[in-house]
């Protein structure tokens, strides 16, 4: 009786030092969640532009420093490797798809129009057609 229980307990650690699911791993949870599959296929930009809108939405909630705000999704694109991120509209469009998941009021998003955007049309646009989806 032993020896029978040997060969699939050698085959199991031997599938999971070469770094196989057990077979638990695949009766117990057979199918994998489908956001969580499909956000590891996306690309680091469209990660990046999903963690602005969840960072802004947290951070709406403070009403802390602008220069913080903007040091964080500084943050954030270093993280992604995404350069020039300050010049891509995805970008504003993603804080205000953000301000909009956060619950902010029109007077927070016209105050992240100011002080975001800085008198640049093109940012504060895309800010508020975020916020508008």
């Amino acid at each position: 009786m032993p020896d029978r229980l040997f060969i699939p307990c050698l085959i199991s650690s031997l599938l999971l030092a070469a770094g196989c699911s057990s077979i638990s791993d695949s009766i117990s949870s057979p199918f994998k969640s489908s956001s969580a599959s499909s956000r590891s296929s996306e690309s680091n930009e469209s990660k990046f532009h999903n963690e602005v809108i969840d960072y802004t939405a947290t951070y709406v909630t403070g009403q802390g420093d602008f220069n913080v705000f903007m040091g964080g999704i500084a943050g954030l694109a270093g993280k992604y490797g995404i350069s020039n991120w300050q010049d891509d509209p995805a970008t504003y469009v993603a804080i205000g798809q953000g301000l909009r998941k956060g619950k902010a009021d029109p007077g927070q998003v016209e105050a992240y129009v100011v002080n975001v955007a800085k008198g640049d049309a093109n940012k504060a646009a895309a800010i508020r057609k975020g916020y508008g989806q």
